[in-house]
């Protein structure tokens, strides 16, 4: 790809070839590159359930493995007496993220999947392996697995299909050569006006369902947290921002501590109210 070709997920899934079935997603701290990895498993999990997705349809229907490798990495400084701490290996341990994998009918069915070609196989997070020689290991232990899988998978119709995510800084252009690279865009104004909301009221609902708040008090924080997130986006996106220097010079300066401010005060005012209540 030229270096400005953008491209939809649609467009990545069908570069995704027998030939070429591994991909590197790169992007910069926060772009969402562990969320595409989770939408895709999302995606794929309510297509094996028969459930409808908003997504445009992805052919064919895989059974999606979500691997952090961060934690593969931790498996494998455990395991040094292990000459060969492999990702079947980690799989067949049943980690944590994956402990339905503890049953051996369960492992021997993963391995009929993988030998089928209907798996996705989703390696998130290779920064996380923060030691350079452990990360040339973990990089080596991927190609292994997919070259090991690629060459059982039997099926004519189907074949295994990787992704695996990783930030721009520290990236050797060396780890991964042969395999297709993409870098996560930039939201563009509309897409973070149309997100940020969606975004917030998901976040929102989640942290305050665990605490089993009313729906009143769900309502209310959704509210005030999106208005919040809203204000900044507003501030972010002026497009004359460098004229406001004009009228004050200190303007650009202090602006980012008065976002802070408008963000934290809510907060403060929570944090006071349960204050009066305990003094009562």
């Amino acid at each position: 790809m030229r270096k400005n070709d953008r491209i939809e997920i649609e467009d990545l899934w069908q570069r995704l070839t027998r030939e070429h079935p591994a991909a590197v997603i790169q992007g910069y701290p926060g772009m969402g590159k562990s969320t595409l990895l989770l939408r895709l498993t999302l995606y794929m999990a309510r297509r094996g359930r028969g459930e409808a997705d908003p997504l445009e349809e992805l052919s064919p229907m895989l059974m999606p493995i979500f691997i952090r490798l961060g934690r593969y990495a931790t498996f494998r400084q455990q395991a040094k007496d292990d000459h060969n701490p492999s990702i079947w290996k980690y799989l067949s341990s049943a980690p944590k993220e994956l402990e339905e994998l503890g049953s051996p009918d369960m492992l021997a069915w993963l391995r009929r999947c993988l030998e089928r070609g209907q798996c996705l196989i989703l390696l998130d997070g290779l920064d996380e392996v923060s030691d350079p020689a452990e990360r040339f290991e973990v990089q080596e232990a991927i190609k292994s697995f997919i070259r090991d899988v690629c060459s059982k998978a039997s099926g004519k119709t189907s074949y295994n299909r990787f992704l695996i995510t990783a930030r721009v800084a520290g990236y050797d252009p060396e780890a991964f050569t042969g395999y297709r690279h993409y870098t996560i865009a930039e939201l563009t104004p509309e897409q973070s006006a149309a997100f940020l909301p969606r975004w917030c009221r998901a976040s929102v609902r989640s942290d305050v369902q665990e605490q089993n708040a009313t729906k009143e008090e769900i309502e209310k924080k959704i509210s005030r947290d999106a208005a919040a997130i809203e204000l900044c986006h507003l501030c972010w996106a002026l497009q004359d921002f460098r004229r406001l220097a004009t009228f004050s010079p200190y303007l650009p300066r202090y602006l980012p501590i008065l976002i802070l401010l408008i963000l934290l005060l809510p907060l403060s005012l929570s944090w006071e109210q349960r204050v009066q209540q305990e003094n009562l």
